[in-house]
């Protein structure tokens, strides 16, 4: 994701992640993981009811915490939002720093499940694979290679077997 020199860095850990209360520090190094998200996505991820919490997307993008509304809908409903690239970056960092490598696997699997459930396979197995998953990558592609067969032809099929490395092919035929 390119690197980002020490002192942009610094300041958005300092001057913005810092200065947030827990809980919103907590709920941006965990959703810090997606390249996009909804409400229901990020509640997903962070295991706890956000209308509990308080915390709202759409409340955290006015406050000015580098966060996007796009105009795409998920399921026809909720918007997708988008994080800044480079405070992703470092919010991803800080996560990696402070959180077990467990704990951050959770989290993909999370993710990966709440994509697998709407249909996302590509995004379900990426996360799956974040999580060092390859069983539950496996899984998603046994489980709907019938459905894939039907609907999406060998072209998807390929591109979504080219996501699993080389060797899980060779176990799975």
């Amino acid at each position: 994701e390119g690197s980002i020199d020490s002192y942009t860095a610094d300041y958005l850990l300092e001057q913005v992640l810092l200065q947030q209360p827990p809980l919103i520090r907590d709920f941006l190094l965990k959703t810090s993981i997606l390249d996009r998200l909804s409400p229901d996505l990020a509640e997903a991820v962070v295991g706890s009811d956000q209308s509990s919490t308080g915390i709202t997307l759409q409340a955290l993008t006015r406050k000015g915490l580098f966060l996007q509304a796009t105009d795409q809908r998920v399921d026809g409903s909720d918007v997708w939002y988008t994080m800044h690239r480079t405070f992703r970056t470092v919010l991803r960092q800080q996560l990696e720093a402070t959180a077990s490598p467990n704990q951050v696997a959770v989290l993909h699997r999370r993710a990966s499940a709440w994509f697998c459930a709407r249909g996302f396979y590509d995004e379900a197995m990426q996360l799956a694979l974040a999580a060092h998953d390859t069983r539950l990558a496996v899984q998603i592609v046994v489980d709907h290679f019938t459905d894939w067969l039907e609907e999406d032809g060998w072209r998807r099929i390929e591109h979504r077997l080219n996501l699993l490395p080389f060797d899980i092919l060779d176990r799975h035929p």
